[in-house]
């Protein structure tokens, strides 16, 4: 089992399969992190359309996922670029893994 879920791996297998149908950062499909600090360093790494990096702030935690862990909400925002203002959902129980795709209307530089 994972730390903060109360899955097996093959039941996670089968929950990232059904959030895929779902935008990525939304409620029903987090973007998965590292704890807090993988959570930052995702957000750290979005781009918006002018190519800056985004402003965030963590609005709080929503309550559980759809991995079993509780997610945190950030507030996402372009000073110049596109998109103004976005809410990305995080689940940071999920040690070791860097999300490679950037939420909707943002660009990814990648990991370090």
């Amino acid at each position: 089992m994972l730390m903060g879920s109360c899955m097996s791996p093959a039941e996670l297998k089968k929950a990232i399969a059904a959030a895929q149908a779902f935008p990525l950062g939304s409620k029903n499909n987090p973007v998965r992190s590292d704890m807090p600090r993988g959570e930052e360093a995702y957000l750290k790494r979005l781009r918006c359309s002018d190519g800056t990096a985004p402003k965030f702030d963590r609005a709080g935690d929503v309550g559980p996922g759809p991995y079993g862990g509780i997610l945190d909400l950030y507030e996402v925002r372009c000073a110049s670029g596109q998109p103004a203002k976005s809410d990305v959902y995080v689940d940071m129980y999920h040690p070791g893994y860097q999300e490679p795709q950037p939420v909707q209307g943002f660009a990814i530089v990648p990991p370090q």
